[in-house]
């Protein structure tokens, strides 16, 4: 149900997004689903990989054709390294579109006055 209603939101909301979009080559592990009565038919005893790239592909199809901004990630597969990796890239480009936009992302005076609060606090703990 979330993922139906952000979706509508994307594609009838404001067009005010960029949408990134991750892939993966080689899934970890890769089950079935059952065969169970309980499950769609077109769905059931499907690898999850299957259904992963075939929604993957849908919603890319989907924002393509409304022309959305797309960015798509492709991943060599879901360790700790890959996802470190992903996530320093986000890091980096945190500081970077912060800096082009003029805005310090280092610069952070509430969390400096957390910080100083706690210090002071634990100060009086050890009188």
């Amino acid at each position: 149900p979330l993922q139906h209603s952000v979706f509508q939101l994307f594609m009838e909301g404001p067009e005010d997004k960029l949408f990134q979009l991750v892939s993966v080559e080689k899934h970890p592990s890769d089950i079935s689903l059952p065969g169970s009565a309980l499950l769609r038919h077109e769905i059931a005893g499907r690898k999850l990989s299957e259904i992963y790239t075939a929604e993957l592909t849908a919603t890319a199809e989907t924002l393509f054709r409304r022309k959305r901004p797309i960015v798509t990630i492709n991943l060599s597969g879901i360790s700790e390294f890959t996802v470190a990796k992903l996530l320093a890239t986000y890091m980096v480009a945190t500081v970077v579109t912060a800096h082009l936009a003029g805005v310090n992302p280092y610069g952070q005076p509430a969390v400096e006055e957390r910080k100083r609060l706690s210090l002071e606090l634990i100060r009086k703990f050890q009188e």
